[in-house]
Order: structure tokens, then sequence, then C-alpha cells
């Protein structure tokens, strides 16, 4: 089984390959690959003889601007936003996540552990991998593990396998679903309550939100 690590950036966030990359690297040798959301041709530079670059092509002017967006759901939007982020932009960030599934059908390896670019690797992912003999097509953290009541799944770190259903139709809802969810993974998390996808949940530690504290066992 082919199995590898894929991560996307465009020219606003390519400033965090050097950083992510030293983090990885120091614990990790899996294969990488990165969709290229539009960088620039250093930051391409940059990636060449580290990782292979996969080209995105599509095109995302579905997603809906502030305008065109209920004002009672941006705002509590803005408010759950930036609590839990300190980039102040809520609409450049949604253009960003909304290209997350169409970039995970892209991947080229078996099994792909999805992480967002501005997540820190902490040591081996190897655990995760090691989850390839349990049956499922997602594995994913819950993003406020800590409220039972509150299901949120966080996309920034996912174990998937090619070619599983629910990536064609997590894209799909994202595409159809945009003015009513904040981001992917709001989609995502409605995927998974609905019982569409097959999920095995992976400890909190393996996607550690820092406003959660520190903790000894952290490896993303």
């Amino acid at each position: 089984m082919k199995c590898g690590i894929l991560i996307g950036a465009d020219q606003h966030v390519e400033e965090f390959l050097p950083w992510w990359w030293k983090y990885y690297s120091l614990y990790n040798s899996r294969p990488v690959s990165i969709v290229d959301f539009g960088m620039s041709e250093k930051g391409r530079a940059w990636c060449v003889g580290k990782m292979r670059i996969i080209e995105f092509k599509h095109e995302f002017d579905w997603v809906k601007s502030k305008s065109q967006i209920d004002p009672e759901s941006w705002r509590q939007w803005k408010k759950q936003y930036h609590n839990g982020c300190a980039s102040p932009n809520l609409w450049k960030s949604r253009h960003a996540w909304f290209k997350k599934p169409a970039a995970c059908l892209l991947t080229p390896y078996d099994l792909t552990l999805w992480i967002d670019i501005d997540c820190e690797v902490c040591g081996s992912l190897e655990p995760i991998f090691d989850l390839s003999s349990h049956t499922f097509d997602l594995a994913i953290s819950r993003e406020d593990f800590h409220k039972e009541w509150r299901p949120l799944y966080n996309s920034g770190v996912m174990l998937f396998r090619k070619n599983s259903p629910f990536l064609t139709q997590w894209h799909d809802r994202c595409r159809i679903e945009n003015g009513i969810a904040m981001g992917d993974q709001d989609v995502l998390t409605q995927l998974i309550v609905e019982g569409s996808i097959d999920v095995h949940e992976i400890p909190p530690n393996y996607n550690w939100l820092m406003y959660a504290g520190v903790h000894p066992r952290i490896q993303i």
C-alpha cells in the first residue's frame, strides 16, 4: 500500500513551508505531496527535491462572498472563527478551506494523511498510519473533543483512503452548502453526523489545539 502526506499551499501561506518541513522531516520520512493552490515561482522552487507538486486547476468562483451570506450567519461565523484562529481574514480563508475536498481527490497515495500547512508536527506519525488495519474511510479528531454535546470534526489532520465515496460527496456538498456552512469541516461534520462516512476517531494529541493548553504527548 502506497502511503504518504498531502499538504496544500498558495502564495499567501507558502512562507510556512520551511517551518512545516523542518519539523515534519525531523521525525518522519514518508513521501510528501503538495497541492499548488497558487504558489509563487519562489515557493514552487523551494518545494523541488523535497516533495511532489500537484497542479490544481479547479475554478472556485462558487464560494459565496460576505455580501451573499445571511448577516446573522456571518456574525456567528466571525465570532467562531476569531475564537479559534489568529488570522483576521475569514473570507480569504473560506476560499482556501473549500478547496480541500478537491485537493484530497488528487492524492497519489492509497492511504493519505492530510495535514494543514500551519500544523506543527511534533513527533512520529507512524501510529496514525498503523490504523490502516482498521476498517474506515476517514480517521479524524474532534475539534471540541471536550464538548461531547457539540460534535465538530477538525479537517486539519485527516487520514483517508483513496477513492473513498465521501470525498466526492464532501466536495459536492461544499459547493452546494457553502452559503450556510462556514468552512469545509462544517460540511464534513454534517456528513459524519448523518452517518454517511465510516469514521474512526483519532486521539486529540494528533491534532491538538493549543487553546487547550500544553500536553506532554502532542504529536501534531
